[in-house]
């Protein structure tokens, strides 16, 4: 009768136990999914602003550029 009892606990605990660590791997799945949505998500931000960066960087050399040139020109101008 004990061994009876005993064998019909340890089945119980080992689906119990099969049952658990499904949940378990399931969550860890969902955690990754989120997890790469998110990754991509930012780095799809992180190029959007890099590209707006360069754009910006590149406006302000020309500026450079042309203020550097009227300077010059004035002082030839200045100079003649």
């Amino acid at each position: 009768m004990k061994s009876r009892l005993s064998i019909a606990l340890l089945a119980i605990l080992a689906v119990g136990t099969a049952g658990f660590g499904q949940d378990v791997a399931h969550g860890v799945r969902a955690a990754a999914k989120d997890t790469s949505r998110a990754t991509e998500k930012v780095a799809k931000e992180t190029g959007r602003a890099a590209k707006a960066s360069g754009r910006a960087a590149k406006k302000g050399a020309k500026g450079v550029a042309r203020g550097t040139k009227k300077a010059a020109v004035k002082t030839a101008d200045a100079v003649k």
